[in-house]
């Protein structure tokens, strides 16, 4: 009998054989970040020049164009340093369609159980830190909404954009870079720090990085970037449905 290993059975990837490296991981950020920057320069010139002929809907919008491009140039940096570069697979990063549903049902047990640990996160923080001051631009725009309607933008940010940009970057290619140079633990934890710094919430700090765990680790036993996905877009979803509620 044959004991050859089919395909679709196989390991994603062999451990530790990510093609790019922790330089073009820190690039792929800098120039997203440097492209925002540039962005929010600009709206604020159109807003000094033009603002006061605007709707109140202005910002808004600006605000979710924003969320659109940054995702979009980041799913593109990492297509070009993956397939073009490197001349990889986007099936490295974990994009794949193997067993899809058991990932759905793994990504939404984990966006739920995800959800109930950041909770219990941020009570012990607002007990020890006080009440918060300030939010997360996404939480404020949901909070602004007066209709069901409103919660589109919201809800297309939060549960679709947002999950995949940031899983894919964070969890599928920078945690694969770092891994191979520091082991998984080390690794899952500075990948996780990663993740809740650049949200810069010193009240949601704890609670981001604690997901970030949940999330990378849910990604290191898949093999896959759909079930941190789905989970980050469960656990996005049920804040926003909270928030809107509340």
């Amino acid at each position: 009998m044959s004991t050859a290993v089919k395909p679709e059975n196989r390991p994603l990837r062999p451990a530790a054989t990510a093609r790019w490296n922790l330089f073009e991981v820190v690039l792929v950020y800098v120039a997203i970040y440097a492209l925002g920057v540039v962005y929010s320069l600009f709206v604020d010139f159109l807003f000094d020049r033009f603002g006061e002929h605007w709707s109140d809907m202005a910002g808004t919008k600006f605000f979710v164009a924003s969320i659109v491009i940054e995702a979009v140039l980041l799913v593109v940096a990492l297509w070009y340093v993956v397939v073009i570069r490197h001349h990889g697979s986007l099936r490295e990063v974990g994009f794949t369609g193997r067993a899809w549903p058991k990932q759905i049902a793994l990504g939404i047990l984990a966006g739920l159980g995800i959800f109930v640990v950041v909770y219990a996160a941020d009570l012990v923080t607002l007990w020890v830190m006080g009440p918060r001051q300030g939010a997360q631009p996404l939480v404020d725009l949901v909070s602004a909404a007066r209709a069901p309607r409103e919660l589109f933008f919201p809800f297309l940010l939060g549960s679709l954009l947002v999950p995949i940009s940031e899983e894919t970057y964070f969890r599928g290619f920078a945690y694969p870079a770092l891994r191979d140079r520091v082991g998984r633990p080390v690794a899952m934890i500075l990948v996780s720090l990663f993740f809740a710094l650049i949200h810069l919430d010193p009240w949601g700090f704890p609670a981001l990085i604690l997901a970030g765990l949940a999330l990378v680790w849910l990604y290191d036993r898949t093999e896959a970037i759909w079930p941190p996905i789905i989970a980050h877009a469960v656990w996005n979803a049920i804040v926003t449905s909270l928030t809107y509620l509340g």
